[in-house]
């Protein structure tokens, strides 16, 4: 049986049901994978898309990841300015700030495209 299976030592540590190994799982959960501050610096762009079904269900970091990038992008004040894209804004998780976004975020290097279909 055991010659079936990969080793249970790999890399220095044992593999987990993720595949990962208990070093490189405790390296990404020390440092994040995604730095909003090196985000609002670079010309990279996000896609966050997320069927209707769960959309729910991914709301929570959809809000935390775009108010993280609000935040950067207001103390960095790009130019040119960041741009947030929001297709179907009626129906993706609830922004709680987004009309004071929207108001602001022009003077705070920011621009809103919001989509709305009836």
């Amino acid at each position: 049986m055991a010659s079936r299976h990969m080793s249970d030592r790999v890399e220095g540590g044992s593999r987990n049901e993720g595949g990962l190994t208990e070093r490189k799982q405790s390296q990404a959960t020390h440092r994040p994978a995604f730095d909003p501050e090196a985000f609002a610096r670079s010309a990279d762009t996000v896609y966050l898309v997320a069927p209707a079904a769960t959309q729910k269900l991914h709301a929570p970091i959809v809000v935390c990841l775009l108010d993280q990038i609000r935040s950067a992008t207001y103390r960095r004040h790009p130019a040119p300015p960041m741009l947030y894209a929001l297709d179907e804004v009626a129906n993706i998780a609830p922004l709680p700030d987004l009309a004071a976004t929207v108001a602001e975020g022009g003077s705070q290097g920011l621009v809103v495209l919001a989509c709305l279909q009836d």
